[in-house]
């Protein structure tokens, strides 16, 4: 009748302890049925005493087995979203990239370490600014469209230049990307990565070759292979 393991177990537990000290018991368990079926029931029950001498046990047996279904499936998805939320933080705050959210208004609703230790800000700095403010001013307008155009649903990438709190000036590699919830966009995720140095060892090696070809042009050796 009662499922065999933790069901059976439970129910004598709480029998015995109702016909021991009269304490009322109210459980939910598992039976299988005379079909083989597994449904689940709630046992209510409490024992009647007669001059303390336990008689019988009262009670009632219902039928419980779609609506703890339900609330079975509720307790998993919240599980769920539990892991995935965790799984989410330690994503976003254990990135080596920068990454931010902004909400649908285009301010910056979190940000995790890798920024706040790249520009050197607070994480209570880049709150609830909108984000176009944080970049250099011949940038915001171009940034202000990316963002319009990402939460709009489209994915965005550039580069911008940002200030630090040192002073200096760092290149980032922008993605913007839409979060969509139902088929609703909720936000945008950002992802930034600072190419500074590679950028400045580009830019380090062109003026290297201007450097070296236009030594190579003013020689004779240049002036004899160019003839």
């Amino acid at each position: 009748f009662y499922k065999e393991g933790i069901n059976r177990d439970t129910i004598t537990m709480v029998v015995n302890n109702a016909l021991k000290d009269g304490t009322p018991f109210n459980v939910d368990l598992q039976i299988t049925t005379a079909k083989g079926n597994e449904t689940w029931v709630r046992a209510k029950g409490r024992a009647e005493f007669f001059k303390e001498t336990p008689i019988r046990i009262v009670g009632t047996f219902q039928d419980i087995h779609e609506e703890k279904l339900k609330e079975i499936t509720i307790i998993q998805l919240h599980e769920t979203l539990q892991l995935s939320e965790q799984q989410y933080k330690s994503l976003f705050d254990q990135n080596p990239a920068g990454v931010f959210s902004i909400n649908t208004e285009g301010c910056i609703t979190s940000v995790n370490n890798a920024i706040t230790e790249s520009l050197g800000f607070t994480k209570e700095f880049f709150l609830h600014k909108p984000f176009w403010k944080l970049v250099k001013e011949f940038q915001k307008e171009i940034i202000e469209t990316k963002v319009v155009a990402a939460l709009q649903g489209n994915v965005q990438k550039g580069e911008i230049e940002v200030e630090t709190a040192f002073g200096d000036t760092l290149i980032i590699s922008l993605i913007l990307l839409p979060v969509i919830i139902n088929k609703s966009i909720k936000g945008l995720f950002g992802v930034a990565t600072d190419i500074t140095a590679g950028r400045k060892v580009k830019q380090a090696l062109i003026a290297s070759e201007d450097k070296l070809r236009a030594i190579f042009e003013s020689t004779d050796i240049g002036q004899i292979m160019t003839d």
